[in-house]
């Protein structure tokens, strides 16, 4: 028996689907599936996909981390540490009822790099 037959598979279709519903959407929601140099429809990444399997655990990553999977104004990265690998769910930041327009510099530069 392999180590990986006696470690848990994790179907990237299945995966996938799961954390999508997870946060209130929908596979129809998806508007396009890409990498850096490539760019498909959730339909054809399903096909491509699907009966993926892999171990989720340490070692090297399996899926690509540049890969997303698009809503409108969310969208699904990969995230990878020392192997163990998983979707993470991202959404448009809202805008702030009450905007202001004296942004502070103080509050987005790195203060150790600029030393003020």
């Amino acid at each position: 028996m392999s180590n990986q037959s006696q470690e848990k598979l994790v179907n990237f279709v299945e995966d996938t689907i799961k954390i999508i519903n997870a946060n209130g959407k929908r596979c129809s929601d998806v508007l396009y599936v890409r990498t850096a140099d490539t760019q498909c429809s959730f339909k054809d990444f399903i096909q491509q996909a699907r009966g993926f399997t892999y171990v989720n655990e340490f070692g090297c990553n399996k899926i690509n981390t540049d890969l997303v999977i698009v809503g409108p104004d969310w969208w699904l990265s990969r995230k990878e540490y020392d192997g163990m690998e998983s979707w993470v769910f991202n959404s448009k930041p809202q805008p702030l009822d009450t905007p202001r327009a004296d942004l502070d510099f103080k509050c987005w530069y790195c203060k150790e790099k600029y030393n003020i």
